[in-house]
């Protein structure tokens, strides 16, 4: 059994997001910001098979979205959870 689910990988996302937000960075500008995220998704495919690592890093980006499996479609980052678009702040 995972021990991380979607609601995880989505809380990670989003930090990471938020902190490339942040350093006003994207994958490529931000190394550290970017060994994390690499790190993390290593660590997040060998628990979870099922783990989709081009959905995570999409939504690690500061314009990034979010695949909604209930929508079956990717879902901007404002629109996730009614939340404001992170790359208008």
């Amino acid at each position: 059994m995972s021990k991380f689910t979607r609601k995880h990988y989505r809380a990670v996302a989003e930090a990471i997001r938020e902190t490339r937000i942040e350093q006003e960075c994207s994958f490529r500008d931000c190394t550290n910001i970017g060994r994390v995220q690499e790190q993390l998704a290593r660590m997040f495919a060998r628990d979870n098979g099922n783990f989709d690592r081009s959905i995570f890093d999409r939504a690690c980006e500061p314009d990034g979205a979010i695949y909604s499996r209930k929508a079956a479609r990717v879902v901007p980052a404002y629109e996730y959870n009614g939340k404001a678009a992170p790359c208008a702040r």
